[in-house]
């Protein structure tokens, strides 16, 4: 048998943001299956970084260059698999992933437009592969050959010479337990040595719903397929044992924590922090249902004391009829409540965040703030994502009809740090990835879309991470709403602060300047070289929310404290809640939460404060500072702020952890390296020690 060389690469962007920071393990896992069943006849590399790839192309042809095709990286995959399809016409490039139209005609379409790809695998992809390697074997390794017997393939589609289409049927991996863990077989052993790349494990594969807007909704994915605990064992072992630092743990589950044996992998993990005080922090998807099952496997993993894990839901909406339209079910609110009621002091270890979707079908903005307010004031919620939808290719929809029916407003813009110059083959290449988002529809028009999208800023600013639990906690415990006290904020009181109003519209004019209604027109304008440069220094094309939040800290503090007071002592007065002594609560409250935060640069000479407080706010932080003014009322007394030693280091750690070494980010920092830390990183655990003196 003739010796097979295979390439897989997952690639990712090294634009201006780091994105996918995760090991290649989809294609890890297609080509651990491809080894163990080819043995040594077959020799496979995987691959992430692009110019990685391109080194191993320009050094020989393989038999198979293998390509992931996701929205993040479709471009990329897509350039070269066409460079390396000229360049060696006998390699056949097979290409699979979610990023793809689930009709026939619109894969047959896509085939059509990039007849580069020999072969599209358009579900699991580790028993399609071997077939398409035995279908080619038989044939001499002649891909046209191959392709005009138009053999049916489970999971494969590809066209014959003549343009014909051929599609096998839908398959699935039924026993995931009998599928080798990339991990232990060594194929991912290079990607520990990655700086900021993460391990990505997937425990179980499949999900149960049909979320119209998601990629996983066909029903062939409807059944859960489970990995042996023995390997998830064996892999969580095997990856804590190699892993360096602290790189966060990626689930690949799409419902972890609603299923019995999720308990067990739960045990697995508190187990493995224990061992080797890893993973710290692990990023996933929740489940739907079973919310106590769920806290229970999250309080199990956090039982070490470090808490790696977040009680979480992805909402997307409130509204029952928005979710019905697009075929979604979320975990009960009542039931979430109980869970977290029953968690009593336990909570602190899973605090609740939540994501939601703006610009669903049937959405408008009345019912999108309800569905703010629910979160925020009914579950209290203290981290809040809303994403924009994005009409993805394999998702329903994204199809014509849906489109229509619900009269998308469609804008293109290129991917927040997914644009950059490459260099493929011998020629350097300028490579963007463009998002399909709805920015309206006929019940959410554009200017209503944006008004959301402030309010959503101003969450980030205010709720996230409890960065103002100082003020929001008393406005609880009054019984108050603090997304009706952000309302106020935004329509009455913003104005009024010059810095403040001037980033709003920084903000908006930040996303309206990446919006193109023709998508050619960006592609046009992004081959520019000019243009390019601009995308890929992060000057053109940056993430908005995470841009403008960081601002919000560095440049407008005063007045983001200022406005809040203002708003607060007005919308206090609209309750009927108006004494001398609240609003003066309120004021040194917020003076307090100014004097605790972390302020970058300048942490790092630990200078001491002292400020003078009427109210023992130390003892208030206790209880979530959910404390009437009288409760805590002392006699005036000195506090001092400053950085312990431990906090110092942990500050540190921290930051090197999320920016880099010390040398990089001592030197310069700026809104876009600061904004990944104040959207991954709890900033209550970067705040200053505070003593009564």
């Amino acid at each position: 048998m003739k010796p097979i060389t295979a390439l897989f690469a997952s690639l990712v962007h090294s634009g201006p943001i780091t994105n996918a920071e995760v090991f290649p393990y989809g294609v890890a896992c297609v080509a651990a299956y491809a080894k163990e069943h080819f043995g040594d006849d077959l020799t496979c590399q995987v691959f992430h970084s692009a110019s990685d790839l391109n080194d191993a192309l320009l050094e020989f042809a393989p038999d198979f260059l293998c390509l992931s095709n996701y929205t993040w990286n479709s471009s990329l995959s897509l350039a070269f698999a066409k460079e390396y399809a000229e360049r060696y016409p006998s390699m056949i490039t097979v290409m699979g992933g979610p990023n793809i139209s689930i009709t026939q005609e619109g894969r047959r379409e896509f085939l059509s437009q990039n007849r580069a790809i020999d072969f599209y695998v358009k579900w699991d992809g580790e028993l399609a592969f071997t077939r398409i390697v035995e279908l080619i074997q038989e044939f001499d390794f002649d891909s046209s050959t191959a392709r005009a017997s138009r053999r049916a393939l489970g999971n494969c589609l590809y066209l014959d010479p003549a343009g014909g289409y051929v599609e096998g049927p839908d398959e699935r991996v039924d026993d995931m337990s009998a599928m080798p863990s990339p991990y232990q077989m060594g194929l991912l052993d290079k990607f520990f040595l990655v700086p900021n790349l993460g391990p990505i494990v997937e425990t179980t594969r499949g999900c149960p719903y049909g979320c119209t807007f998601c990629v996983d909704s066909h029903s062939s994915r409807n059944k859960i397929k489970r990995r042996s605990q023995e390997t998830i064992e064996a892999d969580f072992e095997y990856i804590a044992s190699h892993a360096r630092g602290t790189p966060p743990l990626t689930l690949a589950d799409l419902n972890f924590g609603m299923f019995k044996e999720d308990l067990e992998t739960a045990r697995i993990i508190r187990d493995t922090i224990s061992k080797h005080s890893w993973p710290r922090s692990i990023i996933t998807a929740l489940g739907k249902s079973h919310p106590d099952r769920i806290y229970e496997a999250v309080k199990i993993i956090n039982s070490t004391g470090i808490n790696a894990l977040k009680f979480a839901s992805s909402f997307q909406s409130t509204d029952p009829v928005v979710l019905k339209a697009v075929a979604r079910r979320n975990l009960a609110t009542e039931d979430i409540l109980s869970t977290l009621n029953n968690a009593g002091s336990e909570r602190e270890n899973a605090d609740y965040s939540n994501e939601l979707i703006l610009g669903l079908p049937e959405d408008n903005k009345l019912k999108h703030f309800q569905t703010l307010r629910d979160c925020v004031d009914g579950l209290e919620t203290n981290f809040l994502n809303v994403h924009q939808l994005s009409l993805l290719q394999g998702s329903p929809l994204a199809l014509p009809q849906n489109r229509k029916n619900y009269e998308f407003d469609v804008r293109h813009r290129i991917f927040p740090g997914r644009c950059a110059t490459y260099l493929i083959g011998e020629t350097r290449q300028g490579v963007i990835e463009i998002d399909e988002v709805v920015v309206g529809t006929r019940d959410m028009p554009f200017d209503d879309w944006i008004e959301c999208r402030i309010v959503n800023l101003l969450i980030k600013i205010y709720l996230d991470h409890d960065c103002f639990i100082e003020l929001f906690g008393l406005i609880r415990r009054l019984g108050l709403s603090p997304f009706d006290l952000l309302l106020e904020l935004k329509n009455h009181h913003v104005a009024s602060y010059p810095g403040f109003s001037a980033l709003l519209d920084q903000f908006v004019s930040m996303i309206t300047e990446n919006l193109f209604t023709d998508r050619n027109d960006l592609i046009t304008l992004s081959r520019g070289p000019e243009m390019m440069k601009k995308y890929e220094s992060g000057e053109l094309g940056g993430n908005e929310m995470v841009v403008c939040r960081s601002h919000a800290y560095l440049d407008h503090s005063d007045d983001i404290h200022a406005a809040l007071m203002t708003a607060t002592k007005s919308y206090l007065g609209q309750q009927g809640k108006t004494s001398d002594a609240l609003v003066e609560y309120c004021r040194q409250a917020i003076d307090f939460s100014r004097h605790r935060k972390f302020h970058f640069p300048g942490f790092q000479d630990r200078r001491e404060d002292r400020f003078e407080f009427d109210f023992d706010f130390i003892a208030a932080s206790a209880k979530g500072f959910r404390v009437l003014p009288s409760e805590i009322k002392i006699p005036k007394t000195a506090h001092r702020f400053f950085y312990s030693d431990h906090r110092f280091k942990d500050i540190f750690g921290t930051l090197e952890a999320w920016l880099g070494p010390a040398t990089s980010w001592e030197a310069d920092v700026n809104e876009k390296s600061l904004g990944r830390l104040f959207q991954k990183v709890n900033l209550s655990t970067l705040a200053r020690d505070v003593d009564a003196l």
